[in-house]
């Protein structure tokens, strides 16, 4: 996790790319109401598409008005359309509409084939509406995917940015069945904190405050995003909107008085200080940080208070690296984590693979494995039994080395270090092939190791042949393979002859690198024997 300052400026910009909204476009022309203040309505929009199918024309308003009426003093969709069809007009057109319509396909759908139009002036194709019909029937409120539709046009609706900031706090990635989820739960009135109960569960006093803090944050940041999306709002229309957000949200005046009580109490675990050892000698305590990232709270030794720093204020270093790895970290799988440091994978992974998937770690820094340890169990997870933790370096063939520490930057740990006279600590090298037995299932494979991440790949020739279906996520920082007397090209070209695809991509914002890039990179690596293109996230 390195912290310079262009991972630093790319993880700000990749934050900007998916929180703001695009500037400077101008949707397609629009010919029905283009400047809608009222929320969308099924029966409005049933109209329009109702017209457009039978009478391939818009509604004229005194035929809108009473189709509306009529849908709202009782009468059925499946009767309009048989009154509109049979009209003189619609028997006027060549090649009209089936009578059969509504026995075929589901009324229902006209809904959407009206917001469509109402939206964009024109259809997408069927496939489009039969998607967006399916989330709608499944709770997602129309004006979230009028939004979807047109993100230009307005900000948000709320249940949207509320959910997209909370798949963000919970640092998972934002795949649609998720947060269409978490819409359709608050548009139905379930309080947040209800609707995140399975990422955050618990019914203890610490769950409850995880998830009313969490609650609180995300409406926060969507408040921000909802403002900042609407740069023509005046003042005035800002404050309202903030206040329906508040409101819609369901807060009550208890959340200031907790938020209150969380800030006294993070207050005093950042202001740790280092002990003073005891009467027998035995040294001091190191002073740690807490921070809390996503749904995990994470110790930071207090040397590395920028590393602290950019958790608490900036939430993940890696986005685009954890969102490309987490689509294959699945309930039932096995994760292993090469060069774990602190525990941040770990900990996250540990959480995803739920209680029939196993992750296995290795640290090879003593103080660095038992802070790994420490977080593991602060969050619950060491006494489930899904975490081996191994305090060794993984390599290419049994072996000691001697691993350069440095405290204030721990990510960097290397066994090809800077300079000679860098502080070392004697360690153990292992290949993962001698870790686990002949047959065992390994799904997901991440390499941190600071210049040895081609070591552990020949380390592990058998693992790969075992499980053809696995993936390999690796950084690659050319510094630090230069070290290592390789590089970038030789890694990849090594990679290929042992039978590896390869794509290369931004670590932060998980997308390729355009030409000449300086950014931090890193490799998604898949067996040549299958259809990687099938299963690439890039």
């Amino acid at each position: 996790m390195p912290l310079t300052t262009q991972s630093v400026v790319a993880h700000i910009q990749a934050s900007a790319r998916s929180s703001l909204p695009p500037s400077g476009l101008s949707g397609p022309s629009r010919t029905r109401k283009s400047a809608r203040s009222t929320p969308y309505q099924a029966d409005e929009l049933f109209v329009v598409g109702l017209y457009d199918l039978v009478l391939q024309r818009e509604p004229d308003p005194h035929g809108f008005a009473a189709h509306v009426d009529a849908l709202r003093q009782g009468s059925t969709r499946a009767e309009l359309f048989t009154g509109l069809h049979g009209s003189m007009e619609a028997r006027a057109i060549p090649g009209r509409v089936s009578a059969d319509y509504p026995d075929e396909y589901n009324l229902d759908t006209l809904v959407i084939r009206g917001l469509q139009l109402e939206v964009e002036g024109e259809l997408r194709d069927d496939e489009t509406i039969a998607r967006q019909h399916e989330r709608w029937a499944a709770g997602v409120p129309l004006g979230v995917l009028a939004h979807e539709l047109d993100p230009v046009r307005s900000g948000p609706p709320w249940e949207l940015a509320v959910a997209r900031a909370m798949a963000s706090l919970l640092g998972v990635p934002e795949r649609e069945d998720r947060v269409d989820d978490m819409v359709a739960q608050l548009h139905r009135g379930v309080p947040l904190e209800s609707a995140i109960f399975t990422h955050v569960p618990g019914r203890g006093p610490r769950a409850r405050w995880r998830r009313h803090v969490l609650a609180s944050r995300a409406f926060d940041m969507a408040q921000l995003q909802m403002i900042y999306s609407l740069p023509r709002m005046t003042p005035g229309s800002a404050t309202d909107r903030r206040q329906d957000v508040a409101r819609r949200a369901n807060l009550d005046a208890s959340i200031e008085r907790l938020n209150d009580r969380v800030i006294a109490l993070q207050r005093v675990v950042n202001d740790l200080k280092a002990g003073t050892g005891d009467a027998t000698g035995a040294p001091a305590q190191e002073a740690v940080r807490v921070v809390e990232i996503g749904s995990m709270l994470l110790g930071v030794p207090a040397a590395e208070w920028r590393l602290a720093a950019f958790l608490e204020h900036r939430g993940h270093p890696e986005p685009g690296f954890w969102s490309l790895m987490t689509r294959h970290i699945v309930p039932g799988a096995h994760f292993v984590d090469v060069g774990a440091n602190l525990g941040l994978y770990t900990v996250a992974a540990t959480s995803l693979v739920g209680s029939s998937g196993r992750v296995t770690a290795f640290e090879p820094a003593p103080r660095t494995a038992q802070m790994l340890r420490d977080n593991v169990q602060l969050n619950g997870l060491l006494e489930t039994g899904r975490v081996a933790i191994h305090e060794k370096a993984a390599g290419a063939v049994r072996g000691t080395g001697k691993l350069a520490v440095y405290d204030a930057d721990s990510g960097h740990n290397s066994l090809y270090s800077k300079e000679l006279t860098d502080p070392t600590v004697s360690v153990e090298i292992v290949p993962l092939d001698e870790v686990f037995p002949p047959g065992t299932k390994v799904d997901v494979v991440k390499i941190d190791a600071e210049g040895a991440e081609l070591e552990v790949l020949r380390g592990m020739q058998r693992i790969a042949e075992d499980n053809p279906d696995i993936v390999v996520f690796a950084e690659l920082a050319a510094e630090h393979l230069t070290r290592a007397e390789t590089s970038i090209d030789a890694l990849i070209a090594e990679a290929t002859q042992r039978g590896w695809d390869h794509d290369i991509f931004e670590t932060v914002s998980g997308e390729h690198p355009e030409p000449g890039s300086e950014l931090p990179l890193s490799v998604y690596l898949t067996r040549s024997a299958n259809s990687r293109s099938a299963r690439s996230p890039l």
